[in-house]
């Protein structure tokens, strides 16, 4: 997870909107209290979270196409992290 190399700038180029179909996953868990923990461990960071299923996943950018999403997440050189749809 981050930080990022030059936080300001990435974070303007940043969507966090829950209304967008994709995300950029960081951490997957089996429960909330799991997830919960991980987002709580990175307070300067703004991360998301959503169900499907049972998993928890914790996001830290929305996009509005698939495209975008991978080109967030090379911008976040997240090597692990992957792309998931919101809904």
């Amino acid at each position: 997870l981050p930080p990022y190399s030059d936080g300001e700038h990435i974070d303007a180029l940043l969507r966090f909107d829950s209304e967008d179909p994709y995300c950029v996953v960081v951490a997957s868990f089996p429960d909330a209290g799991a997830a919960t923990r991980y987002v709580s461990a990175f307070p300067d960071v703004r991360l998301g979270m959503l169900s499907d299923g049972g998993v928890y996943r914790v996001y830290c950018a929305t996009a509005q196409t698939c495209s975008e999403a991978y080109a967030l997440k090379e911008l976040l050189g997240h090597s692990r992290a992957w792309v998931c749809m919101m809904n």
